[in-house]
């Protein structure tokens, strides 16, 4: 009320104010009812500032200042607090939702990069067979052929027997279908992909396919398979020029042999015979000197003891050349003589341990086999000063190894390397396919052990 009656106050004297400058009657005429139109607005904007401070302002004010404090001792603080709780638990499940909105956002952003960053081609399809989805790789493939992604269906990419494999796949046997197919764009050449499908239920979506591009496997693949057969032909004609070196170093051997063979019986039908005849005379010289120059026979008969070992060395050196048996096939008489000769002549222990008497052997392989068996013979005779020599033939995994082993003073297989006797040896184990190994150390009397493996099919080839 004082505040009402100090603004009517207020506004009287105005209006006293305005009468004493304006002395004209209609002035003094309007003057009342000016004072009355002014009190009666002062009015209603007291009242209305009134009500809105006792009804709104005023209780705010106070709900302010105030429930804090009510709230601490009202009887139902217990209520107040759990509503503070529910707050804070509502405040909670709206923070964490947009965290997860937030990591969702990430992830999808991070997936969206790694799909198209991938070299594989990703889509997505609905049931209609119309893409939904696909990664940036696949979506410029699109457009490199002018093609539109949004309007992109699965019928004009693969072939109709694929769409048929991956439908059945997915809707008979809900499962994952991996198969190798091309896809085709355009006019171009279909591109060889290796294709897997994946059964989706996420709203439209209902086939993932994911698209290998193997241009590049297939190209290299061309390409092994091109070096493959290269490789093949390559080796088909080393195998060729070797079995033609083989055939080459066999016709060599084979030669020699026949010409050793032809020196052997040269030896034994020319020389050995002649010498043979020689010694007969030179017999009967001997007799015919007993009875006229009985001083001349010691000289008449040291020439028939050298015409005797004369001819006995010929006959050695011709069954050298020419063994006994070879015309028969029959390579363990040929070295069963042999080593009877060498033990005859040389005074040593020669055996032969045969466990391949069943086999049968050509006189081409007969005479190779023989060969590197007298010149191992010789070797241990000759460097090795062997007393005791052993010769085993026998039959191990599907090959014919031939063992000689003898207790001399060994020597050194390295200086023998480049020696003919060697060589010959390697030469013609070669010729039979086989392998040759020889151990042996100097003064180590330990003896040597020379090791000869040829495979059987080499072997029946020349029966």
């Amino acid at each position: 009320m004082l505040l009402n009656l100090a603004v009517l106050l207020v506004f009287a004297a105005l209006i006293l104010l305005l009468l004493h400058t304006n002395k004209s009657a209609a002035g003094s005429r309007l003057a009342p009812w000016i004072l009355l139109s002014l009190a009666t607005q002062s009015t209603i904007l007291i009242l209305g500032y009134q009500f809105i401070n006792s009804r709104l302002l005023r209780p705010l004010s106070l709900l302010t200042r105030e429930y804090p404090a009510k709230t601490e001792h009202a009887p139902d603080r217990a209520k107040a607090n759990s509503h503070s709780d529910y707050l804070a638990q509502i405040r909670n499940v709206i923070d964490s939702a947009a965290t997860s909105a937030h990591l969702v956002a990430q992830d999808k952003a991070r997936l969206g990069s790694i799909l198209n960053a991938a070299s594989t081609f990703v889509l997505v399809c609905n049931d209609h067979g119309k893409m939904t989805y696909c990664n940036l790789g696949f979506a410029e493939m699109l457009r490199a052929h002018n093609l539109d992604p949004e309007q992109f269906h699965l019928d004009s990419l693969l072939t109709a027997e694929a769409i048929q494999t991956i439908r059945r796949a997915v809707s008979v046997e809900h499962g994952t279908i991996e198969l190798a197919t091309s896809m085709r764009l355009r006019q171009t050449a279909p591109m060889p992909v290796r294709l897997v499908a994946i059964p989706l239920d996420f709203g439209d979506d209902r086939l993932l396919l994911m698209a290998t591009d193997l241009s590049e496997w297939v190209a290299m693949h061309s390409e092994m398979i091109m070096l493959e057969a290269e490789r093949f032909r390559t080796k088909a004609a080393l195998d060729q020029s070797e079995a033609r070196a083989r055939e080459l170093e066999w016709g060599m051997l084979d030669i020699a042999e026949q010409e050793q063979r032809r020196i052997g019986r040269d030896l034994h039908d020319g020389l050995g015979q002649r010498l043979t005849g020689i010694s007969f005379l030179a017999k009967v010289l001997v007799t015919k000197l007993e009875g006229d120059d009985p001083k001349h026979v010691p000289s008449a008969q040291w020439i028939v003891t050298l015409l005797n070992q004369a001819i006995d060395d010929v006959r050695q050196v011709s069954r050298e050349l020419n063994p006994i048996g070879f015309e028969h096939h029959n390579l363990g008489l040929a070295l069963r003589r042999l080593v009877n000769d060498v033990t005859e002549s040389c005074g040593v222990s020669c055996e032969l341990i045969d466990r391949c008497s069943d086999l049968h052997f050509s006189g081409a392989v007969a005479a190779q086999i023989f060969r590197i068996v007298q010149e191992a013979i010789n070797n241990a005779l000759r460097h090795g000063r062997a007393n005791i020599i052993s010769v085993f033939l026998e039959r191990r995994s599907a090959r014919l190894r031939i063992c000689i082993l003898d207790d001399g003073i060994g020597f050194d297989v390295s200086l023998l390397r480049t020696g003919s006797g060697l060589v010959n040896m390697r030469t013609r184990t070669a010729a039979l396919s086989g392998s040759l190994r020889c151990r042996s150390k100097p003064h180590t009397d330990r003896g040597t052990i020379l090791i000869v493996s040829i495979p059987e099919p080499i072997v029946d080839l020349w029966t």
